[in-house]
Formats: C-alpha cells, structure tokens, sequence
C-alpha cells in the first residue's frame, strides 16, 4: 500500500497532461485492485457490486481518450523532456494493464 501511494505521488507530481493521465491510472489501479467486495451475498451485496459494475463501466468508457491524450502528449508535448523514458514506459504498462484488467473487471 505504501508502494502505491509512492507510486502516486510521483505520477502525479509529473508536468501538465503527465501528471493528469499519472492521476486517472492510479485511480484506474485503485479500482481495479479494490477489495472490498461484500464477504455475505444478499440482496445488500448484489446492490454493491452492481455499483461497482457500474462504476467500472463509467471509468473505464474515458480509457481509450485518457491513452489518446498521453500519446499525443509523448508526440507533442514541450513537457515530454522533462519525463523520463521509465516514466512513459510505466504509463504504457499500466494502460496496457488497465485496458486488460478493467475489459475483465466490467463484464
């Protein structure tokens, strides 16, 4: 958990458009990695979890602008010198990671 909140900070604290598409993976990750699925299936719990389907749904729709956004970024952004290569290969990873884990997660 620490781990994640490091990798946050850092993310976000990136220039311009980086740290605005830094802020949407981590929260991306965040709910996919949720845990907090009702441990009793009941009426209650359906309501839950349907929320979350719903939430998912609602997220993840923005993921194909928010990858857009960071290509276009890595193209033609001033900002792009002042982002490292690790920083642009991890946010590639984690779209690819998101783009797997959130198709899976919604359906």
């Amino acid at each position: 958990m620490q781990l994640r909140h490091w990798q946050w900070l850092l993310d976000t604290a990136l220039p311009g458009e980086f740290g605005q598409v830094g802020e949407w993976l981590n929260q991306g990750e965040a709910l996919v990695s949720s845990d907090d699925v009702p441990a009793h299936l009941n009426e209650e719990a359906a309501a839950v979890l349907n929320q979350k389907i719903e939430d998912h749904k609602a997220f993840f729709g923005d993921l194909n602008s928010v990858r857009q956004q960071f290509a276009e970024a890595v193209q033609s952004s001033p900002l792009v010198e002042q982002v490292g290569n690790l920083f642009k290969f991890n946010f590639a990873t984690q779209f690819n990671w998101l783009f797997y884990s959130g198709s899976q997660s919604a359906t």
